[in-house]
């Protein structure tokens, strides 16, 4: 995947955080916020997308913004569409 013209591999992880390179239902881009009922992403073209948790059904992750990162939450919590 490239994103801003880096060439970007899945990476292997249980959590994603503010600022991490993902791809949220074929959204790529940086996670934004992260919120109780909605999270968003803001794309390659700086477009904000807000996602319903509800709606979100898959969850890939491209890079970590910081080791550490206090804003870490699992995947698994955020995939609430089955």
């Amino acid at each position: 995947m490239i994103f801003k013209g880096r060439t970007l591999n899945p990476i292997q992880s249980e959590y994603v955080g503010l600022n991490d390179i993902v791809s949220i239902n074929g959204i790529i881009g940086w996670l934004d916020f992260i919120g109780e009922d909605m999270i968003a992403v803001v794309d390659e073209k700086e477009i904000l997308h807000k996602i319903a948790t509800e709606e979100i059904h898959s969850v890939v992750k491209y890079t970590n913004f910081i080791n550490g990162n206090m804003t870490n939450i699992p995947i698994r919590s955020l995939i609430k569409a089955a």
